[in-house]
């Protein structure tokens, strides 16, 4: 879920296929929240978000001016300031990044959920598949 998840408060896991937006909230500043107008956690590990619209305040933001709908960006959590505070992040097709909150207004589609890796270190050799080919 996204370091706003952390707040106090109920949130429900968001699910690929739902239609969110990001609304302002006065205690974290911004929340995703469902049609339903229920606040909503990105998984931590990452996910794909399409965008369905676009706020008409982007079009001034260095780095979300040129989103459109149908476009996606990688959400992910980063460790992004010196006090170590983990933030919600967007990355962008041409790889530049800007906080989730920046997108406050717009809505979006989860497309994908990044697969937790439960197994750190090296990948074992699938039995019976030779490296020779």
């Amino acid at each position: 879920m996204g370091a706003y998840c952390l707040t106090e408060g109920r949130f429900v896991k968001a699910a690929v296929g739902e239609v969110f937006g990001i609304k302002e909230f006065t205690h974290a500043g911004w929340v995703v929240v469902n049609q339903a107008g229920d606040p909503v956690c990105v998984p931590h590990d990452g996910a794909k978000l399409q965008m369905v619209t676009v706020a008409p305040r982007l079009a001034g933001h260095r780095v979300l001016r040129t989103l459109r709908a149908g476009q996606t960006v990688d959400y992910q959590i980063v460790n992004r300031n010196q006090a170590g505070k983990e933030q919600d992040v967007i990355t962008t097709k041409t790889g530049k990044t800007a906080d989730l909150g920046d997108l406050i207004g717009c809505t979006f589609v989860m497309t994908e959920e990044k697969q937790e890796d439960t197994h750190p270190g090296p990948k074992p050799a699938m039995a019976g598949v030779s490296k020779s080919g």
